[in-house]
């Protein structure tokens, strides 16, 4: 009689360690697509979701040798041999078993795996081509829909974004929104680079942690055209009479300022020292001598010069100066006048 000669399946002898076991803490989003399982020794262990060890004696494929997960999106066991994850939300908790012809598999329960966040920085500046004009409104704004339109403007720093992925894919949520203040003061704010800007958002990306920075934020000056009326008066005109200073409020009545660029028009409605030009600059002669409030001198009849005088708000403006000589006929040509340092534009 025969007998029989029994061969048994052999007992597999693996490790296996979740990349987010002990007080491993997993990899960071990447854009990247990292194995699910590697031997620890590999060349790439350190960004596989999974490693193992102590499979000595295993010819993988000879042995059909095959790794299986379970857990998250694997509601059955499924191999994983040759697959790979990228995202956040393949994080979790898995089971893993071994399986390989002629050997009993090898389950191991609660292995851990992470893929982390990565960090998304958003930051509103007003500089260069989206600095405000001085006179502009504070720009405070709310924004609940659109984000990834809306951050795409060249306003927004938008760091960390990584290849492939756009504002559009990473996952904003409809129910998300985002503000942002400056720290502009009520009213006029002089022409400047130290101001700055908060962003604040309750935005959300699957991939991403958003961290909101501070910004920067410049006003910068305000183009006006200034057209100086030439004028005329006689010979020792109010000479010795109060109105002196009257005469210099006629003088400064000849100043014209307007914003004539379109583009700044729809940005600026009105000079903001609209109410007291003299704020930015007044008109001077050396034709008339005032002192105490009186006209005690003219000079001889002639043409003299009649200029502007910068004034303490002048340096919030892009003065372009024009004169209109209508009603005057003749020119200054004297060249001996000293100017005042503060003289600015046309003569």
């Amino acid at each position: 009689k025969l007998g029989i000669y029994q061969v048994t399946p052999k007992t597999l002898d693996a490790n296996v360690q979740g990349n987010a076991d002990d007080e491993r803490k997993g990899i960071v989003y990447d854009a990247k697509n990292h194995a699910w399982i590697a031997t620890l020794d590999s060349e790439n262990a350190d960004q596989a979701l999974i490693t193992y060890s102590n499979l000595e004696g295993l010819n993988l494929s000879a042995n059909n040798v095959q790794w299986w997960i379970k857990g998250g999106s694997y509601a059955e066991w499924t191999v994983i041999t040759t697959l790979s994850a990228k995202n956040v939300s393949e994080s979790g908790t898995y089971s893993v078993k071994v399986t390989a012809d002629n050997h009993t598999e090898k389950e191991f329960t609660s292995v851990k795996v992470a893929i982390t966040k990565a960090p998304l920085t958003i930051s509103v500046n007003f500089t260069g081509e989206n600095a405000l004009y001085y006179g502009e409104d504070k720009p405070d704004k709310t924004v609940s829909s659109d984000f990834a339109a809306e951050l795409a403007q060249g306003l927004y720093a938008v760091g960390g974004l990584l290849e492939d992925d756009t504002l559009e894919n990473i996952g904003f949520k409809d129910t998300d929104s985002f503000f942002y203040t400056t720290s502009l003061q009520d009213g006029k704010n002089p022409v400047g680079k130290n101001y700055t800007t908060t962003f604040s958002s309750s935005l959300t990306a699957n991939n991403y942690e958003i961290t909101a920075e501070a910004g920067m934020l410049h006003i910068i000056p305000l183009p006006v055209t200034v057209t100086i009326k030439s004028q005329s008066r006689a010979y020792m005109y109010m000479v010795g009479r109060e109105g002196g200073n009257e005469d210099q409020n006629v003088l400064n009545g000849f100043v014209k300022f307007e914003i004539t660029e379109e583009a700044v028009k729809a940005r600026v409605e009105s000079i903001p020292e609209a109410s007291d030009l003299t704020a930015i600059l007044s008109l001077a002669t050396n034709a008339l001598t005032i002192e105490g409030g009186k006209i005690t001198a003219t000079n001889e009849s002639g043409f003299y010069p009649l200029y502007a005088i910068k004034n303490s708000a002048y340096d919030n403006y892009d003065c372009t100066f024009a004169i209109d000589n209508s009603g005057v006929t003749g020119t200054w040509s004297g060249s001996s006048f000293n100017f005042p340092d503060n003289k600015v534009g046309e003569v």
